[in-house]
């Protein structure tokens, strides 16, 4: 169980990297793991990670779906679908 001091560190580190995504598009993982390992083990970290970030890229997302080219997309993320998981591996 987390004491109120990890708590208070963990979402205070996840709101200022979902704050730097919003305002530059990237960084939530670079700015977010390296003290979210120091107060959270390292699974609960990336699990706490990838899932806020998937959250907030889905939220994006949805945000400029009239803007973005999903048929231009769909080759590239046919491609990604095979080579993430052989990446993974």
């Amino acid at each position: 169980m987390l004491g109120p001091i990890q708590l208070i560190v963990a979402a205070a580190i996840l709101f200022l990297g979902s704050t730097i995504l919003g305002t530059i598009g990237f960084g939530i993982g670079i700015v977010t793991m390296p003290v979210l390992v120091l107060v959270l083990s390292p699974q609960t970290s990336v699990v706490t990670m990838n899932t806020l970030a998937l959250g907030l890229e889905g939220w994006i997302v949805w945000q400029a779906r009239r803007d973005i080219p999903f048929r231009e997309m769909g080759p590239i993320a046919a491609a990604s679908l095979v080579g993430v998981p052989m990446g993974v591996f």
